[in-house]
């Protein structure tokens, strides 16, 4: 088998949140050898890496030049209701908006994305989505690698076939996620990285609508998970694989001293399992070729962030949410049909939606599910013990710790010892999280971040009053 052309890795644009545009428009790149029509909040498939530090007053205008509506969500920051992002608040075509919010939180790998109901998944697929950097006293303090130590990876996958960068969902699409055969690392398809002989700072995304990677190096290369998804962990693990769901984000520190130049290493997603629609096999996902060169040592700390407690004392408020979904061979009970579900037809089959749902409830845009007092601090338990499917599941508007995870996996992992904003739930799985929400007021959501799901109606509005 022929190995294809590796081309060198490029890495999106960065520009300040303090002054940042976002356009959203059709855009045509290249892929290999084949030019792809997608989505972009500029020429390419993804979107400038905004960069902010702890306490910048954000300032970003979005600019709608697409033939539809579509709005952004920042994905893990703690912003105000009207600046979220909601599935109600969209910028019609040929119209902008100005997000203004503060960064009010420790710095950590976000990201941005579109959240309008019905055509999350459609425009995130096709290529509407760009990372969020926040900066803070604490990362410069302890001299984590930066400039050419430090890589982005924007992981997803895409259905390439025709030279064509269609989303047209089936029914089985609808029921486990919109999964494609070709893996692109920063909108680009068949890169490979150039790293010296020393320590790197990776931060990954997990920008897929539905697929879930176990990230592993198949050669063996040293690495400690230093972050998740809301900053940085107390101490550095040392890992050899870690389950990252959609929505996700891993910090780590990869070693690769040992590997000798000129030699070559792959990042790789190994099998799971769990689910019979995906981990059944090790697949690549970048190319790393190591190079001699001049590289800043950097000597790992034992110490790295305090992660104050959230503190949940007898009596604290507890809300429970099941995840349910029917299955494929027939439907128990009908749920709950609210404004969000719909009968769709796709290229001449109809659609059957409203098939996922949380508390037997798919998304209604006007019903408040939950009323949350603004300030509180609550255990929200998202139980997926009687599902078969997979739901990384994502709460607007605060961040969370991780209590516990009963069944399935059975544990709290590594890059779950932080602040968290998407935690995975696979099938038999129950988790527990601590919560303390802002002292802002209006309405949020949380929902499955298998982004079929979502626009399938996986998806519930909480207010803070």
């Amino acid at each position: 088998m022929t190995q294809p052309v590796r081309s060198r890795l490029v890495f999106p644009p960065q520009q300040s949140v303090t002054n940042a545009v976002l356009s959203p428009q059709e855009v045509e790149v290249r892929l290999g050898n084949t030019s792809i029509k997608g989505m972009g909040y500029h020429q390419g498939l993804l979107g400038p890496t905004l960069i902010a530090n702890a306490g910048e007053q954000a300032q970003i205008k979005v600019q709608n030049q697409l033939k539809e509506p579509t709005n952004v969500h920042w994905h893990g920051l703690v912003v105000p209701a009207d600046q979220d992002g909601h599935p109600e608040q969209l910028i019609a075509p040929s119209a902008s908006q100005t997000y203004l919010f503060q960064i009010k939180q420790a710095g950590g790998l976000y990201w941005y994305h579109p959240h309008p109901h019905n055509l999350t998944a459609k425009q995130a697929y096709l290529g509407l989505a760009g990372l969020f950097v926040v900066r803070d006293p604490l990362e410069a303090k302890l001299n984590l690698p930066v400039d050419s130590q430090e890589a982005f990876l924007v992981l997803q996958d895409k259905r390439l076939e025709n030279n064509a960068l269609d989303y047209k969902p089936n029914q089985q699409d609808i029921m486990s996620g919109y999964l494609g055969q070709d893996i692109l690392v920063n909108g680009q398809k068949n890169t490979q990285m150039q790293v010296f002989q020393g320590i790197y700072r990776l931060r990954i995304l997990n920008g897929s609508n539905a697929r879930v990677y176990n990230i592993a190096f198949d050669k063996e290369t040293p690495f400690w998970i230093i972050g998740g998804d809301g900053g940085l962990t107390e101490t550095p693990y040392p890992s050899k694989a870690v389950l990252l769901g959609p929505g996700e984000r891993l910090d780590l520190l990869a070693d690769f001293s040992s590997h000798e130049a000129g030699s070559s290493l792959k990042l790789i997603s190994q099998p799971f399992k769990g689910v019979k629609t995906q981990g059944q096999q090790a697949f690549s996902l970048l190319d790393i070729q190591i190079e001699k060169g001049p590289i800043k040592p950097y000597l790992i700390p034992n110490q790295l962030a305090t992660l104050e407690k959230i503190q949940t004392p007898q009596g604290t408020k507890t809300r429970s949410f099941e995840l349910q979904g029917m299955k494929m061979s027939g439907v128990d009970a009908m749920p709950e049909m609210g404004h969000g579900s719909m009968m769709m037809p796709t290229g001449g089959n109809t659609i059957m939606r409203g098939m996922h749902t949380i508390n037997g409830k798919t998304f209604d845009m006007k019903r408040i599910d939950e009323t949350v007092p603004a300030g509180a601090s609550e255990i929200w338990v998202f139980d997926n013990s009687k599902g078969d499917e997979i739901h990384p599941m994502h709460l607007h508007g605060a961040q969370f710790q991780i209590i516990q995870r009963e069944g399935g996996r059975n544990s709290v992992f590594s890059h779950e010892k932080t602040r968290k904003d998407t935690v995975l739930l696979m099938p038999g799985e129950k988790v527990s999280i601590a919560v303390k929400f802002p002292d802002y007021k209006g309405k949020y959501v949380i929902h499955c971040h298998n982004l079929e799901h979502e626009d399938d109606g996986m998806m519930l509005n909480f207010e803070l009053i």
